[in-house]
């Protein structure tokens, strides 16, 4: 591989994967990745990338000129009066697999659909019912009823009744998990929750007992409606969403919910 060719390539990944970023970022799937709160870095990331391809570009532009205002000098000369400073710190070569590896992530995340983490996930990691505390949720609890499947989870870690829900009305919205566990008329209403990225995701959910749970594919979004009773899972008593309606809808725009 010549050193134009290799120097087209490395500008070519740097800008490939700056387009596959800000493509993220433009059309909000980057929240299917890290946590939105980082986005910020991402978009820099986009910054630095592209000033990276400019600099290269640049440097082989001048290259190029250089060589040809030297092309009478002698071949041993040439090569010592090339080696510009910016001209060493490029030098480093890479082969032609190495590139094209790098050009995967940017290749990837352009031409594939971005999808959120889902039931196969849950199979792989399994679910919670606990969630972590946190000032500004427990002040949003205090002033009204749990919105999300992550603050029931937190109101109920500050009881040690389950039957301290029982009839308390409910309304979440999730996608449905089959746990082998469950009874054939009970499912889980289930999220990701993400701190950092989907690498350290972890499935939270409500289990549901529903005379529609043996007709509802796993993955289905849903928005379950009804009151807490009593149920056992695993051999411990848990809340249990006795469901009056269970209605397909679309995912949310933001799937996961954060701690």
């Amino acid at each position: 591989m010549t050193r134009d060719v290799q120097r087209f390539l490395r500008i070519l990944v740097l800008l490939s994967l700056a387009a596959m970023m800000y493509a993220k970022l433009s059309d909000g799937s980057l929240a299917f990745y890290i946590n939105r709160r980082f986005a910020w870095l991402s978009l820099l990331a986009v910054v630095l990338l592209v000033l990276l391809a400019l600099s290269a570009t640049w440097q082989w532009v001048w290259q190029q000129r250089r060589g040809r205002a030297m092309q009478r000098v002698a071949a041993e000369e040439e090569e010592v009066v090339l080696l510009h400073p910016l001209q060493k710190l490029g030098e480093h070569r890479l082969s032609v697999g190495a590139l094209l590896l790098l050009l995967l992530p940017a290749a990837a995340g352009l031409l594939v659909p971005p999808r959120p983490l889902g039931a196969s996930a849950v199979e792989m990691r399994g679910i919670g019912a606990f969630a972590p505390e946190r000032p500004a949720s427990i002040a949003r609890l205090a002033s009204g009823e749990p919105s999300n499947i992550l603050d029931w989870l937190r109101a109920f870690a500050r009881e040690s009744d389950p039957a301290a829900f029982a009839g308390r009305a409910v309304d979440v919205v999730g996608f449905v998990y089959k746990d082998p566990r469950a009874a054939k008329n009970e499912f889980w209403v289930a999220r990701f929750m993400v701190s950092c990225c989907v690498a350290d995701a972890a499935a939270v959910g409500l289990l549901v007992r529903s005379d529609q749970a043996p007709n509802l594919p796993a993955d289905t979004w849903v928005r379950v409606v009804g009151r807490f009773g009593v149920g056992t899972f695993a051999g411990e008593r848990v809340p249990l969403i006795l469901a009056e309606r269970v209605e397909p809808t679309a995912p949310p725009a933001q799937p996961y919910l954060y701690p």
